[in-house]
């Protein structure tokens, strides 16, 4: 929305076609200048609300027949897949008084859809790629997945990607003709969000406030929480939001009691308050050493200390939280569990009460903001509708 916002501000007019397991949302509507048009697709629905809307009785083995049938929508041939089939036929609808189409590649999915759409009707498209595909830990490696990437850079007319992902293509022999059509772009999140709050301790407390989502052999709770609980302070209270390893969180409670909280999932603006309010930001790193948490520069936006745990020593977050004033990267085995706590507990010490301007922020990351992307995107754009 920065992007679209930035574009806006510049007689761009961009909508987004959104792919959703939301049934409760409307086809279509309107939002800060912006028109969304959703596409149900159930397989993207949270188990409850599919029997819901199906109807289906919870049998003990319903459940996992109901599951195997929507995974298998998708299976084989990609190109095929439900998905990309109900985002056409909504595309084949209302695309026609657009003049180009951005692919925004946090799923491969997307890239899919604009591709298919666009070669049936002979639109240009971009590709916005801020995940990986092809060498994606999440998605696992397949000949399957490389094919869909290679053919995206062909096909679009652009691609405005990640620093990380860009270099990877640089390395790629079948991506040696397709590199002038490529624009590394940092993640636009920096923005300025350092006033709004005062920290909410009661001054003898010190809150570490993580945000975010935990996905298994991706982004894992266990070193960070294996670390804080052997900080020597009752002062220490770590909260968590977001879903994922429910239990794991749980099982920390024998050690730090009311002093760990689980807030669940809450809205962005929520989100962007407790940040606001907490003395302390929890970053964790991806264990994959192509993706880096866009909540990163979310918590930079703020100017609070952040405590960095990484799970891999050459995890691409170290680079711009060194880059910071008030971080410090914790790395999984470069040194014992009780001298990292006691690191940790230093320089929460050393840097209660900091904050660094955003005037400050902006100075050392102006290619994240959303200034600075949405020019390359306005300049790309123009360039692929001439």
């Amino acid at each position: 929305m920065a992007l679209i916002h930035h574009l806006q501000r510049h007689q761009v007019q961009a909508d987004v076609l959104n792919i959703t397991g939301d049934f409760s949302l409307p086809a279509q509507l309107q939002s800060d200048g912006a028109t969304f048009y959703n596409v149900f697709d159930s397989r993207f629905s949270p188990f409850d609300q599919l029997m819901k809307e199906h109807k289906l009785l919870a049998l003990k083995a319903a459940p996992q027949r109901f599951l195997h049938r929507f995974a298998k929508e998708n299976s084989g041939k990609a190109e095929a897949g439900q998905t990309v089939r109900l985002a056409v036929d909504r595309l084949d609808k209302i695309g026609r008084s657009y003049d180009i189409l951005i692919a925004v590649c946090s799923h491969y999915i997307n890239g899919m859809i604009c591709a298919a759409y666009c070669q049936k009707t002979g639109k240009p498209f971009l590709v916005y790629q801020v995940d990986p595909i092809s060498t994606n830990h999440f998605f696992g490696y397949s000949d399957q997945l490389s094919e869909i990437e290679l053919a995206l850079y062909t096909n679009a007319q652009a691609v405005i990607t990640t620093p990380i992902l860009a270099a990877e293509k640089q390395g790629n022999p079948a991506y040696a003709s397709l590199l002038h059509k490529v624009y590394p772009a940092e993640f636009p999140n920096v923005k300025d969000l350092t006033s709004e709050h005062a920290p909410d301790s009661d001054g003898k407390t010190v809150e570490c406030f993580y945000s975010g989502r935990f996905y298994g052999g991706v982004r894992d709770c266990t070193f960070p929480l294996e670390v804080l609980s052997r900080v020597a302070s009752d002062a220490l209270q770590v909260v968590f939001a977001g879903d994922g390893q429910e239990d794991r969180i749980e099982s920390y409670r024998a050690i730090f009691g009311e002093r760990l909280r689980h807030l669940g999932m809450l809205p962005l603006e929520e989100s962007f308050c407790k940040m606001q309010e907490a003395d302390v930001l929890i970053n964790i790193g991806n264990i994959a050493s192509n993706q880096v948490p866009s909540k990163l520069f979310d918590y930079i936006s703020t100017g609070k200390p952040i405590l960095n745990f990484c799970k891999i020593p050459d995890c691409p977050t170290i680079p711009y939280v060194n880059r910071y004033r008030l971080g410090l990267n914790i790395v999984e085995g470069a040194d014992t569990l009780d001298n990292q706590a006691a690191a940790v507990w230093q320089f929460i010490e050393a840097t209660r009460g900091e904050g660094m301007p955003y005037e400050e922020i902006k100075t050392i990351f102006r290619e994240n903001t959303a200034e600075y992307v949405g020019a390359l995107f306005a300049d790309v754009l123009n360039k692929a509708v001439e």
